[in-house]
Order: C-alpha cells, then structure tokens, then sequence
C-alpha cells in the first residue's frame, strides 16, 4: 500500500512539473493511508506492541500479571466490537448511500476504504480474541508466563 502512495505522488509531482494536474490523486492517497492503518493494528496486536504503561504490572506477581492482561483483553475486546460494528454498519451505509469525497469534479467513493477499516478491525478483534484465550492458558497454567516487555532485570 505505501508502494502505491509512492508511486501515486511521484506520479502527482512530475504531471505538475509538466504543468498539468490531475485531480484526486491526494484525496486518494490519504484514503489509501488510512485503509494501511487500519491493516497495520491485527499485525501490531500479534507482535504485542502497543504502548502500554506497566507501572501496576511491574509490581504484580506473575500471576497477577497475566489476570490483569485477561481482564485489559477483554476489556479491549468489547470497547474494539462496538467500534467494529460501527464501522461496518458505516460501510455498509456509505456503499448504499454512494457517498464520496469530491476532488475537484471527481467523485472518489468512501466505501472502499472504509471496507478495509472494517477489515482491519475485524482482524483486530479476532487477534484480541486469540491473545484473551492465550492470556488464560497462561494464567491458568501452574508456570505463568512473564512478558518480555514488563520483565525485571
């Protein structure tokens, strides 16, 4: 996708060198940004790095690390579903609704990428759902698991 956003404005930037435009090309770009954000954060829930603050969690026993990671999972789970469903159902109205962002006289058409933001919010959610099920085999097990990120020296 970045590849595309590349290309796209060394396109843009070299037909307004020659003194032409062509309308649309950053209004799609930044469509095509957001749709790569929403991709990006299933894979970031993968490898475990989003920001947290582990001032509570540096002091908990080991078990008591991995049920406060339960619960914040769970938590995450429920708050990234009602956003999800929103973000579907606002899919599903912008395609109906042939809603779009005018550049110029083109009309470039919201409900592509507000699929890819459904997508990657779907994918986000089924990575929260595995990391939950992990997080309790990890809490249930007789040797808990310490993570990496919050590991005293």
């Amino acid at each position: 996708m970045l590849m595309v956003i590349m290309v796209l404005s060394i396109t843009d930037l070299t037909i307004r060198n020659l003194g032409f435009s062509v309308l649309g090309i950053l209004e799609l770009a930044i469509l095509i940004v957001v749709a790569a954000i929403f991709f990006g954060l299933g894979l970031c829930e993968e490898k475990d790095g989003h920001v947290r603050v582990t001032l509570l969690l540096d002091r908990l026993p080991v078990r008591g690390t991995a049920a406060l990671r339960c619960i914040n999972e769970a938590i995450a789970i429920v708050g990234v579903s009602f956003i999800t469903y929103a973000c579907v159902r606002a899919t599903y109205n912008a395609y109906v609704g042939d809603n779009a962002v005018m550049a110029g006289d083109i009309a470039l058409y919201t409900w592509p990428t507000r699929l890819a933001m459904s997508i990657g919010l779907v994918m986000y959610t089924l990575q929260l759902i595995l990391n939950l099920v992990t997080e309790i085999k990890n809490f249930l097990s007789a040797k808990p698991v310490r993570y990496p990120l919050i590991e005293k020296n």
